[in-house]
């Protein structure tokens, strides 16, 4: 019987040793988590500042002597890092904070373009689809354009434009959280986060 209860008293001792080696474990871990290089950080500047990221150009101004055709499939394995993404996760959060003002007039801007956008804008003296109205005039309002060419008997050419605006609800969802007409039920920060395959590689 005494031999049976010193057997159950070394039971925990067995799980406090695995504890103590699973906490080891993760300290050296995080000892050997990758550092983010002077490198590395003047690739995620170079991606972030002067090549609106795009990896493979980004790369080759990091790193002038490398293959050029290998460089998108570098700067993918960067762009892989843990250490690569918090810094650019945080050079990207530190531009939308400090162009903040400016790029909320530029969101109401744009919303209020579609808006406001109607099909007589878009249509000239004669009854036509202006294009040029269309390129210059509130774009972005204009969701879809169709030509269609057709030829008489004659042989003279009748071009028929038809287009569609974009859908307003969206947009005038989208001013009323702006202005605080409604406001959404979570609310919070916006954040914006990116995954390992970036745009522009």
């Amino acid at each position: 019987m005494e031999n049976k209860k010193e057997n159950n008293k070394k039971k925990p001792r067995k799980r406090e040793n695995s504890l103590k080696k699973k906490l080891e474990n993760s300290d050296s871990e995080k000892e050997f988590e990758p550092v983010l290089t002077e490198k590395n950080k003047l690739f995620v500047e170079n991606y972030v500042f002067h090549f609106r990221l795009n990896g493979k150009k980004a790369y080759l101004e990091t790193y002038p002597d490398a293959n050029e055709k290998s460089a998108n499939a570098a700067a993918s394995r960067l762009l892989a890092k843990a250490s690569v993404r918090k810094y650019r996760d945080q050079l990207i959060q530190d531009v939308i904070s400090s162009k903040k003002d400016e790029l909320q007039l530029l969101f109401v801007e744009i919303n209020r373009e579609l808006v406001s956008a109607t099909l007589a804008d878009y249509i000239d003296d004669a009854g036509d689809v202006d294009i040029e109205k269309i390129k210059t005039l509130h774009p972005a309002a204009v969701k879809e354009i169709t030509t269609r060419r057709t030829f008489t008997k004659a042989g003279d050419e009748i071009v028929d434009r038809t287009f569609r605006l974009a859908d307003k609800t969206k947009s005038l969802e989208m001013l009323g959280k702006y202005t605080g007409m409604y406001k959404d039920k979570e609310g919070g920060d916006v954040h914006i986060h990116f995954g390992t395959e970036e745009s522009g590689l």
